[in-house]
């Protein structure tokens, strides 16, 4: 219920990064590249889908760790990328990892594998996303930068030894999430209190920084929890849609000739997930970086 509306500002996003850069696509523009780039994830699952579910899992660390680091401020950008993916490769890597009897038949139905082989060798990866995380992280205080490099997130702060020491502590509570609750359970509660609500603080925050339709005259307000309140009210069709979808589909496995069991359940999930998120990470790239182009698939020069 947390996570499924924190997208629902993708479009509104646009608009915004849209204004700031001082250029004329129309939110037509967002929406049709938006829905091109969710088509080309279908076709990708249908056609390529050991590729198409690797690359979700790379894009998906990606993002996981862009949205739970993106305060710290990073000299480089090669330095900035490796530190969100390692995040990313933590928290995706003890999603796959923490039982790998319970992952690995969903995974199964997405790609082939041998399902004995690829189990064994998913429990010895722990120990290695772990390690890896915890050298990436103790190298933080080297990567500082003197002054705010991006303009998202609105809220940023120089790497030292108290956010070395925070995050050192939120990884070891993602290991204890994800070991103690399972892979199912722990990703749900980290995707809705971990990872969609600070985004959507973040998202909220970017909006005060430019008049806009949505949430009106530019303001330095601190964000609130009545703002937070507010925002899930207005998302709330798309959380409602989401719900009834999930559900539908849950109701339509179960009762079909074609009856699914909820490893294939869970299949159908991650590549309509991935379908989702595939546009959402190209709306939060361009957030964070203005290499990254508005109108990829250039369907402005349609309307002009």
């Amino acid at each position: 219920m947390l996570g499924i509306p924190h997208g629902a500002l993708d479009l509104e996003l646009f608009y915004i990064i849209n204004h700031s850069r001082s250029l004329k696509n129309t939110l037509a523009v967002g929406y049709i590249n938006y829905f091109i780039i969710m088509a080309l994830w279908v076709l990708a699952w249908a056609f390529v889908p050991t590729i198409a579910f690797w690359t979700f899992m790379a894009v998906s660390a990606y993002h996981f760790g862009e949205s739970d680091l993106d305060y710290i401020q990073i000299r480089s950008l090669f330095h900035r990328s490796l530190l969100f993916f390692s995040r990313g490769v933590l928290l995706i890597g003890l999603t796959m990892t923490s039982q790998p009897n319970l992952t690995t038949p969903i995974i199964k139905h997405l790609i082939p594998l041998e399902e004995q082989s690829f189990t064994e060798a998913l429990k010895s990866i722990p120990p290695l996303v772990i390690a890896q995380h915890m050298f990436v992280l103790s190298n933080l205080a080297h990567l500082a930068t003197d002054g705010k490099t991006h303009s998202f997130p609105v809220y940023t702060t120089r790497p030292d030894t108290t956010v070395f020491m925070t995050e050192i502590a939120k990884s070891f509570m993602y290991c204890t999430l994800f070991f103690t609750t399972g892979p199912l359970v722990g990703f749900a509660v980290f995707f809705g209190l971990w990872h969609s609500l600070p985004c959507i603080v973040a998202d909220l925050a970017y909006f005060r920084q430019i008049d806009n339709p949505w949430f009106g005259k530019a303001h330095n307000a601190a964000i609130s929890w009545r703002d937070v309140g507010r925002f899930y009210v207005l998302a709330m069709p798309y959380t409602v849609a989401g719900m009834l979808t999930m559900v539908l589909a849950y109701y339509l496995a179960i009762n079909s000739k074609f009856a699914l069991d909820l490893s294939h359940l869970w299949a159908l999930f991650v590549v309509g997930v991935s379908v989702l998120t595939g546009a959402h990470v190209w709306i939060v790239a361009c957030l964070h970086f203005t290499q990254v182009h508005l109108d990829p698939f250039r369907i402005s020069s349609i309307f002009t």
